[in-house]
Formats: C-alpha cells, sequence, structure tokens
C-alpha cells in the first residue's frame, strides 16, 4: 500500500528503513505509518530481495563470463539430436568449404570426353541438378558444369555453352550416365533421373542418396533435404542458388557445384551411420534400387479419359445447382455454402440448431458436427451431400484434368519414396492413391483412368489380405495361421472366434462385424472407437474385443509384447529390419502414449507390407524390361500394383505380376494375390493369369 512517493517522504523522515519503523507510529499520515508498522516483516524482506550479496563465493572471473557466439557444433548435436530441423536450417555453416564448389563450365568435346573418362575411372558420378544447370562432379577439384539445352529436341543437341551457343556432343557423357555399372550419386536422385528422361538421357545405376538414407536413419522426421543434411553432418551451409557472390558466379551453377560435392562428403559418414544402425541392407537392396523403378513408373503416367471426366464434371456441376436451390429454400436466405461462417450462422444463429465446438472463427460445421445434426434438420443432410459433391468436382474431376500432361496426355504424379515413416509410399501432384473406391461417384471417377494405347489393358495385382497374413505371421497364433494355410475366409474364421459359433452358421452380418473388429485390433482401436464404427453399445464393443483375445490369444501376446519392447528400446522394427522411433510411447501425456501403443503395434504390420510390395517391384522392373518391354508398371496403391500391357500379353503379364509378388517374402502363412484386368481401373475383371 505504500508507493514511490510515499517510501522516499518516509525515509526522508526516519533517515532509513529500520529508523523508520522504530518510528512508525509518529509517522504522518497516520495511514501511511499504520501500513509500515503491519508490514514491517515484508518491508524487511523486500529489502533482503533487492540487496546485491557481494560475499557469494564465486570461482569464476569476469571473463570466464564473456560470450564469444553460440557454440554453433554443441547446438547442431543437441538440435539433430532432438529433431529440431528448423534450428538446425538456421545454423550458420562452420569454417570449411567443399573444393568442388569451384566449377567449370564443359563447352567443348574434349573437356565432356575427359569428365566422361575420369567418371569412369573412378566408377561414379555425382549428380546435382539447378535450374538448367546440371553438375557433374567426379573427384576433388572435378566437378564440371553442363548447361540444358531443353529446347533442342536432338538427343546430340542437349547441352551447350548459353553464351558462346555452341553445342556440346553429349555422347560420351549420355554413355557414362546410361551404364549401371557406374553408380550414380545425388540428393533426390529419381527427380533428377525424371528430368534428365524428358532430355533423352537415360540414367541407370542409382547407388547413393543421401535423402532416402536420412529417411531410413530418421523416417519421423520431415525434412530430408541435402542442406539440411550438410549442417548435420559436415557443418556445411550451401548457396541457396540464388544470390551470386560476385557478378560473375551463376549463382544456379555455383549451387549445383556445391550440392554435388555435398553429396560425395556426405556418403562416408551416412553410409556409416546407416551400418550402424543395420539399415545397410535395406538402403542398398530395397531403397535405392526402387529409385529408379518409381522414376520409370512417374515417366510412364496413366492416361486419362478427358472426354468422359468432363462429363462427370458436367453431371456434378448440375447436380451442386440443384443441392445449392434445395439448401437456400431449406434455410430461406442465400449464402455461400462453402464457408463454415456464413454456415455456422445460418445453422445456429438462424435455425437455432444445437451448438457444438466453438472456433476463432465461430461454431465449428465440420463433417462430425453436421453428421451428429443431420437428424435435425434437413438442410444439413444437403449441406454434407453438397460438400460431397463439391469436394469430387474440385479434386478429383477438375484437379485431375489439370494435371493431364499436355504431350503425353497422361496423368505423372510424383511418389514420394521419403514421406510416411512406416516405409509407404505417397502420391502428390496429383495424389493417386485416394482416388475414391467404395462410393459409386469414386468408382465412376476410376473409370476414367484408362490404357492409353490402343489395344491395350490394365493390370490390377492386389495382395489378399496381406497386413492379416502379417499379424498371422509375426504372432504365430495357431488360429490365424491356420486358418490363412487351409485358404479360409479370415473374417469368417474371426466371426467363429469372437461369435462362438460354427463356421457354417457364420451370417454375413457377423461377418462384416468381425471384419471391423479384425481392423480395429490391427489398428489398436478401442472399445469405445469399435462401438461407434459398429454402431453398437461400448460394452458389447468390448466383449467383441474380449473374445477375440481369449481365442486369438497369440495376437494378444504380439501386442503386449510389441508395446513391452517398445517401452525399453524406443523404436520398433519390421520383419525387413526398417525401424520407427516411437520416442512418446512412455510419455506422462496419457493421450499421447496411447497413441505411441498403437502405432508400435501396427508399424511392423504396415511397415512389413510396405517393405514387401517395395520387393516385389525392385525384382519386377527389370523382368518386365527384359521379357515384356510393352508392357510397364503405372501406380503403386499401397497393396496393389496397376500396370499397363498389350491386351495379348495381359495373361502371361499378369502370371508374371503375381509369381513376382506372392514370392517377394516368405511368411508362415502364403501370400496371395488377385488379378484383373480391363480397359478402365474400374470395370477389371478377375482373371487367373497363365503362361
Amino acid at each position: 500500500g505504500i508507493g514511490d512517493k510515499s517510501a522516499k517522504a518516509i525515509l526522508a523522515q526516519g533517515g532509513g528503513l529500520e529508523e523508520a519503523l522504530e518510528a512508525a507510529d509518529e509517522i504522518k499520515p497516520a495511514r501511511i505509518g499504520k501500513l509500515l508498522s503491519e508490514g514491517r516483516d515484508m518491508a524487511r524482506l523486500s529489502r533482503e530481495l533487492a540487496t546485491i550479496k557481494q560475499d557469494v563465493p564465486v570461482e569464476v572471473g569476469l571473463d570466464d563470463c564473456r560470450w564469444d557466439g553460440p557454440a554453433v557444433e554443441e547446438l547442431r548435436e543437441l538440435a539433430t539430436r532432438l529433431e529440431f530441423t528448423s534450428l538446425l536450417s538456421r545454423l550458420p555453416g562452420a569454417d570449411g568449404t567443399l573444393a568442388e564448389t569451384a566449377v567449370a563450365t564443359i563447352s567443348d568435346a574434349a573437356a565432356m570426353t575427359e569428365l566422361a573418362e575420369a567418371a569412369r575411372a573412378e566408377g561414379a558420378i555425382c549428380l546435382a541438378l539447378v535450374g538448367d544447370a546440371l553438375a557433374v562432379s567426379v573427384r576433388d577439384g572435378m566437378t564440371g558444369i553442363v548447361q540444358l539445352r531443353g529446347d533442342e529436341p536432338a538427343a546430340d543437341n542437349l547441352f551447350g555453352d548459353t553464351e558462346a551457343d555452341a553445342f556440346v556432343d553429349t555422347a560420351p557423357l549420355a554413355e557414362a550416365l546410361a551404364d549401371p555399372g557406374l553408380r550414380k550419386r545425388g540428393a533426390d536422385l529419381k527427380s533428377i533421373i525424371r528430368r534428365l528422361r524428358a532430355l533423352d538421357l537415360m540414367v541407370r545405376g542409382a547407388d547413393f542418396d543421401p535423402e532416402v538414407a536420412s529417411y531410413l536413419l530418421t523416417p519421423n522426421r520431415r525434412d530430408h533435404s541435402v542442406d539440411l543434411l550438410a549442417q548435420q553432418y559436415l557443418g556445411l551451409a550451401l548457396p541457396d542458388g540464388e544470390t551470386a557472390d560476385d557478378e560473375q558466379s551463376d549463382p544456379a551453377q555455383v549451387r549445383a557445384g556445391a550440392e554435388a560435392a555435398a553429396v560425395r562428403a556426405l556418403r562416408k559418414p551416412m553410409l556409416d551411420a546407416l551400418a550402424a544402425a543395420d539399415l545397410t541392407a535395406l538402403f542398398d537392396e530395397m531403397e535405392m534400387p526402387l529409385v529408379e523403378a518409381l522414376a520409370e513408373m512417374e515417366l510412364a503416367g496413366i492416361a486419362l479419359d478427358l472426354e468422359k471426366l468432363s462429363g462427370l464434371g458436367d453431371e456434378l456441376t448440375e447436380m451442386l445447382g440443384e443441392l445449392q436451390s434445395e439448401v437456400y429454400d431449406l434455410a430461406g436466405a442465400e449464402f455461400n455454402i462453402g464457408s463454415p461462417k456464413q454456415l455456422g450462422e445460418v445453422l445456429f444463429d438462424k435455425l437455432g440448431l444445437p451448438k457444438g465446438r466453438r472456433t476463432k472463427t465461430g461454431w465449428s460445421t465440420n463433417a462430425a458436427v453436421l453428421d451428429e445434426l443431420a437428424d435435425e434438420h434437413e438442410v444439413v443432410g444437403k449441406v454434407l451431400k453438397w460438400r460431397e459433391y463439391s469436394k469430387l468436382k474440385s479434386t478429383y474431376v477438375d484437379g485431375l484434368a489439370r494435371e493431364v500432361d499436355s504431350e503425353t496426355g497422361r496423368v505423372h504424379t510424383t511418389f514420394q519414396q521419403t514421406m510416411a515413416a512406416t516405409g509407404r509410399l505417397s502420391s502428390r501432384n496429383p495424389n493417386l492413391q485416394n482416388i475414391p473406391i467404395r462410393t459409386e461417384w469414386g468408382r465412376r471417377i476410376r473409370s476414367c483412368f484408362v490404357a492409353g494405347a490402343e489395344g491395350n489393358v490394365l493390370i490390377a495385382a492386389d495382395y489378399s489380405q496381406i497386413e492379416l497374413r502379417i499379424l498371422a505371421h509375426i504372432s504365430g497364433d495357431p488360429r490365424l495361421v491356420a486358418a490363412f494355410r487351409a485358404g479360409e475366409d479370415i473374417h469368417a474364421s474371426t466371426a467363429c472366434a469372437i461369435f462362438d459359433v460354427a463356421l457354417a452358421d457364420v451370417t454375413k452380418e457377423m461377418r462384416s462385424r468381425a471384419k471391423t473388429v479384425n481392423f480395429a485390433v490391427l489398428y489398436g482401436q478401442g472399445a469405445t472407437a469399435l462401438a461407434k464404427q459398429l454402431d453398437v453399445e461400448r460394452k458389447e464393443a468390448a466383449q467383441f474385443i474380449a473374445n477375440y483375445f481369449e481365442r486369438l490369444g497369440g495376437v494378444r501376446a504380439y501386442i503386449d509384447g510389441t508395446v513391452a519392447a517398445a517401452r525399453e528400446d524406443l523404436f520398433v522394427t519390421t520383419l525387413l529390419g526398417r525401424k520407427r522411433p516411437i520416442p512418446d510411447i512412455n510419455s506422462s501425456n496419457g493421450q499421447a502414449a496411447s497413441y505411441a501403443e498403437r502405432t508400435a503395434v501396427n508399424t511392423p504390420i504396415q511397415g512389413t507390407a510396405a517393405d514387401i510390395i517395395k520387393i516385389a517391384m525392385n525384382r519386377l522392373a527389370p523382368r518386365l524390361a527384359e521379357e515384356y518391354p510393352q508392357a510397364a508398371m503405372l501406380l503403386q496403391v499401397h497393396d496393389e500394383l496397376v500396370l499397363e500391357a498389350p491386351e495379348e500379353q495381359a495373361a502371361r503379364v499378369g502370371a508374371l505380376v503375381k509369381e513376382v509378388m506372392e514370392s517377394a517374402f516368405q511368411l508362415d502363412v502364403p501370400l496371395t494375390v488377385d488379378v484383373s484386368a480391363g480397359r478402365n481401373w474400374r470395370d477389371m475383371t478377375d482373371f487367373e493369369p497363365s503362361t
């Protein structure tokens, strides 16, 4: 209650704090004196807290406290260990440079030949592609920059000195790039292969990609860029490729040279790290061969029937217009249905529907909220339908049409090899792994994906229940293993277990519920989530799970053992040795720990499935090239491969695909593959391939 002004007045009257406390009763005004008297202990404590103690036994001097800048290397090690990737990218480069950043432009045939011969002598080439600058780095001090001339179609006129406008004979380099015995190394090597192929340059012999190596070492990390890896392993910051240090230097060429040099410098420490983690075989035998297979698939693309797709777009546009009018009539007002804010105002303020969760912009109108409100008012169902059709049109009709290459007439997705922590591939620009199949509209969109050449068909080969088969193998559960070995319907067999009935008495509904339980267990769902999925009481769902584990004790033992091991090791592995860290499994946060447990249980299964189809793709690619060069792999959709082949070869190609996929890995239960073929991706007929 005493402020700065009053405190100064008190001290002026008393001479000091102790004197003022002794004379508190005499201090004017009386209210201030009373406050001081009542707060004498607090006043003394305040003085003690404000007093600088000069008798503390300090053992360091001022020079010891002087700051000489951040301890970059210690910070780099800490940021790497804790996966603070954004911090790593901002750290200054350590002292030192890469010798190969001094580059020379290859502008004559003699220099091109010398570069190719040196590469053969070394047995390897490091490549980097920045803009139109291709760095070809052979050894320390020997990095050549070849300027791409993408506007020239002839194979021997692809490169040139842009200033002299003189073409360079690329034959020596082309031969070196196409030689599989000459190892090729580069960051994002798949993109380099694809870009050079567009210029009629074949690249074979993919040997090392630091980004792929980083993905195996740190699969939970999102950023595997060569810039980050150069910081992490080399303590070097690469040039940005846009800013020149001097007027003579081309930023793209400097960057390309530095990147090629970084790839060479990264190889040894990263291979050492892979060996220490027992990941060398996975890198050399699975992931690096896959780089070339994926590049070929991306280049092949898949054809799209634009006329049919446009027709679907017209239908959807008409339906969206009708739904919009119905929504306006039911709501009694016109508004932007796609605006969550405006939709919320209509539903909750105007129509008075029950409100749920609040967001920054108003009441939530997400799908879960609207699903719960569907019985409250007819307009909600119309809005949900409008959203469904709107997404179909924007994502799958308009979006796919935009992605068609004008030269090839095909859609060329990009497969992301370093994204999913489980080891699965993902697809982007466009994502062809999420084309709907369970709805009629989704199937109609699939029908627009067609065989591109006259007389060709699409062939789809799909692993049957591969994750459940892997579960049977890993868990060793006698009941599961026996069912798969006998060729039984695994969902019907599970229904026998959870409903305690004979196989002949399993109804369609029982099988459907058993199928849901199978996958619920596989993905670690609890009784609450299962009850919602099956639309039953939680108690009944819990009983299904209890019955499942009672009769399939091997699965229960696998789950418990895997979680226990993950708690100790903080990682899990697939059957092929892929590792995934599970850092939160011992978290005090119950939600985080539960999610980590589910991840620990599912990763060895889903990751092994991803590994098996990668093995199949690596084995299939060279056999197709040799035995059926007119056939090609086009897509991988998790457990499914989609190919294109001449119709007269379909049975034989299907037989080859089935053989390769089913023999990719030996489980205790058989791997089976279902094969179908047709002119489009929807209308495919199952067939038994034959040689």
